[in-house]
């Protein structure tokens, strides 16, 4: 399985189509020959940013429920014009492994793009914090015995998305800035697929069929105009406009959900009794496996209601959309990547770009 992490800035009125398409097409050329040379460097978790037009690559092979993944990975920047780098990612092809956490399938696997704007604070707090939850809420698990089920690891995604977000607004306090951030996520456990999104950067599928390559989306865009978010805004309080063409929320945001960007949040009410330390890390409504679970018993856990947030409802809300898929022996590539590359190439373009790339390479991918 290839896992391809794309930022593609376009700042010109008119975005140039072919030159995403070319420099989609060189750097993964230029990925899988590097690759070929048997020069893998070491997996990369950082939040260092990319400079314009690098990109970076590693590699982990393990055993899934059934069958044997190859996992390699790359990220590559593009930012045109602009002075500075607001996008990060996170690369994790070896989570846990083995031999520290039998219990666990041999390959976990995380991958996020964020999509920086107002500033790189909010991606990058996302960037370092996000996957240390998740890792957390897993090993927490692991101690109980237990084996994350596909629901187990929807949760695991919910309160990690909850608990940086509260990160990333108590900093933005303490600090008076108003960043904020996409987030689409891959969390691989085994041979189940997890993806979280929130905002309009973009998972992608590349499932290789009999004749053909089918190209399956696996998020959906947060856009103000989309009629679920736009009746979710009005609720809250916020309002929906049309500027030059381009939905926005409240005239500024042409995206509906996304880390940070504090001037939008309501502050939080007062804590009342028995709520969680962490503010809003539990929202998600579960106790997870092998810990204690209310009435004071140990083991799997069953669902609890969801906890009220600590945070009133925000038009530009936080939570993400969580899906997943079990792997198949079809699947060949995901790619992640943030807005700027999906407003000048559909999914089939892109994914057809990368495919190409990938058979001409002869790599087992």
């Amino acid at each position: 399985l290839f896992l391809w992490l794309c930022s593609d800035k376009h700042v010109n009125p008119q975005p140039n189509r072919y030159s995403s398409q070319r420099n989609l097409r060189l750097v993964t050329s230029d990925h899988m020959a590097y690759l070929s040379a048997g020069d893998l460097p070491a997996v990369d978790d950082s939040d260092d940013e990319l400079v314009d037009g690098s990109w970076a690559a590693s590699d982990a092979a393990a055993d899934g429920d059934d069958l044997t993944w190859s996992v390699r990975s790359a990220a590559t920047s593009v930012i045109g014009p602009r002075p500075k780098q607001e996008d990060r990612h996170s690369r994790v092809d070896s989570g846990l492994g083995s031999a520290s956490h039998p219990g666990l399938p041999r390959l976990v696997a995380f991958y996020g793009v964020f999509d920086g704007h107002g500033g790189v604070r909010a991606a990058k707090l996302a960037s370092q914090h996000l996957w240390r939850h998740v890792h957390a809420d897993l090993t927490t698990m692991l101690g109980g015995g237990d084996i994350p089920s596909e629901s187990t690891l929807h949760h695991i995604m919910h309160r990690a998305f909850a608990a940086t977000e509260e990160e990333i607004l108590h900093q933005a306090a303490n600090g008076g800035w108003c960043d904020g951030s996409t987030a689409v996520c891959v969390l691989i456990c085994g041979a189940t697929l997890v993806v979280a999104n929130l905002g309009d950067s973009r998972a992608v599928l590349g499932t290789r069929g009999k004749r053909k390559l089918d190209v399956v989306r696996l998020s959906q865009d947060h856009k103000p105009d989309v009629p679920a978010e736009a009746k979710r805004i009005h609720a809250a309080g916020g309002r929906v406009t049309l500027e030059g063409g381009v939905a926005r929320l409240n005239g500024d945001l042409s995206l509906s959900r996304a880390f940070g960007d504090a001037e939008y949040k309501p502050k939080p009410a007062p804590r009342r009794a028995g709520m969680p330390s962490t503010p809003n890390r539990d929202h998600a409504g579960t106790t997870l496996p092998g810990t204690t679970a209310p009435g004071g018993s140990k083991g799997r856990a069953k669902p609890t209601k969801p906890a009220k947030p600590v945070r009133p409802p925000s038009a530009l809300s936080a939570l993400p959309d969580v899906t997943g898929r079990e792997l198949r022996p079809s699947d060949a590539f995901v790619l992640l990547g943030c807005d700027g590359l999906w407003d000048v190439l559909s999914d089939q373009q892109a994914c057809e770009i990368v495919d190409t790339v990938l058979r001409d390479s002869g790599a087992d991918v």
